[in-house]
């Protein structure tokens, strides 16, 4: 497994309207992709999975960048579906502990993807799975929604954080990073005693990986 030394996939601007600085991030990209010649490319952002599956639309009219782009698009892989389909490595029971799952709008709405979250979830050992009310409802975050309509964004917020807590999980999982900053909030706002970890973040500790940087 390689890092990427990638840059932004390019949604932020293409969400703006600047077209023209997301075909230049996404050509970063694909020749950074080039270079590195990686059978599958997984990202841990529900959000940017979603994009770079766009590139081969975003590139359409880029005659030397197209074709790269589509076979790209056809390796990319969110980090919760890579998750599901590789031998995980050993795991450790390092108790009982009750987690719950927030789908992320781009990941099960764009993606269509629920079930491989859940799966890694259910296998790792000492979890008890619960399934989260509405738990594809949008958790108020989205992009900068929160940041442009904060009102709306915190009663849709609120909503997702009384769901939390009839789970009685003292983990909330997600598989966005966006999401993770979201729910955080909503977790310190009312005061749960809960954790809110990406997927990844669970897995690594049940394999006693350290993912400090």
């Amino acid at each position: 497994m390689t890092v990427l030394d990638n840059v932004c996939c390019g949604l932020p601007p293409y969400a703006y309207g600047d077209l023209e600085s997301a075909r230049a991030l996404a050509r970063r990209n694909l020749d950074a992709m080039a270079r590195l010649g990686a059978d599958v490319v997984v990202s841990e952002c529900a959000s940017c999975t979603s994009f770079l599956k766009e590139y081969p639309h975003l590139l359409a009219s880029d005659s030397a960048y197209h074709a790269q782009a589509e076979d790209m698009a056809r390796r990319v892989k969110d980090a919760t579906q890579f998750l599901a389909t590789v031998q995980l490595p050993s795991l450790s029971d390092n108790g009982q502990l009750r987690v719950t799952y927030h789908d992320p709008c781009h990941l099960s709405h764009y993606l269509r993807e629920r079930s491989a979250p859940r799966q890694v979830l259910k296998s790792l050992p000492g979890v008890e799975f619960v399934e989260l009310p509405e738990a594809d409802w949008c958790c108020g975050g989205a992009g900068s929604y929160n940041i442009t309509h904060p009102d709306a964004s915190e009663r849709i917020l609120d909503r997702k954080m009384g769901n939390v807590s009839k789970t009685g999980a003292k983990v909330l999982t997600t598989a966005c990073p966006s999401c993770v900053l979201q729910l955080s909030s909503g977790v310190r706002r009312h005061k749960l005693e809960v954790e809110v970890k990406h997927v990844v973040e669970l897995v690594a500790e049940r394999a006693g990986i350290n993912l400090q940087i």
